[in-house]
């Protein structure tokens, strides 16, 4: 059990990483605060030196190298490492929810990368398909439910992307959020299994709502 639950944390980041796109590279930015945005009651702030989002108390979460560090213990390898020639870590924070009732956990990472592609919405194209490509590699059962440009508190334009699929025997659920700031795209996904995600998709919505970019 203990080795599935590893292996759908590791797979959940591999479908995000696959969406940075060819020439796209690590970056930093200016901090977006999101100080106006109500918090709900029983929610912590999980943070690193680069992102920090609220979520229910059950959430537990950190950075590339705490990620990777875990993922060590269990199966002698780091994606983080593996996936960039550079040793530069892909994922700028990753969570899970320690009180998930399936036996795969609701899960949540994000990404950080500059792009040349200058439309919010071209990107959001390109990244779809490449969820598309990698889940026809891992045999994956992949289906695209809903795909929209909104305002989401403070951001005025979100780019929300809703797919299910199958992986692992289960299944489950992907809502990716994309925020353009210039040349920089951060990727945020909360997977989760179906019954989960359903009971959960307004507080995915909530949570985005409550992050810092830096």
């Amino acid at each position: 059990m203990k080795k599935l639950f590893y292996g759908y944390l590791i797979l959940s980041a591999i479908l995000s990483i696959v969406l940075i796109l060819s020439g796209c590279n690590l970056v930093t930015s200016t901090e977006k605060s999101q100080a106006n945005i109500e918090i709900p009651d029983g929610w912590i702030q999980l943070k690193t030196d680069n992102f920090s989002i609220y979520l229910p108390k059950s959430w537990k979460g950190g950075n590339a190298q705490e990620f990777a560090s875990m993922v060590n213990t269990q199966f002698e390898i780091t994606p983080t490492e593996t996936a960039n020639p550079d040793n530069k870590p892909l994922l700028v924070f990753w969570a899970y929810d320690t009180a998930s009732a399936s036996e795969v956990p609701s899960a949540f990472n994000v990404l950080r990368v500059i792009s040349d592609i200058s439309s919010l919405a071209d990107y959001m194209d390109t990244s779809y398909k490449n969820i598309e490509a990698a889940s026809k590699e891992l045999d994956s059962k992949y289906k695209a439910v809903e795909q929209q440009i909104l305002k989401m508190g403070n951001y005025s334009q979100v780019a929300r992307t809703i797919t299910s699929q199958e992986l692992l025997g289960n299944s489950l659920s992907m809502a990716q959020y994309i925020i353009k700031d210039g040349t920089i795209y951060w990727i945020m996904t909360f997977s989760a299994a179906q019954k989960e995600f359903d009971a959960s998709i307004n507080n995915f919505d909530r949570a985005i709502q409550t992050t810092i970019l830096k």
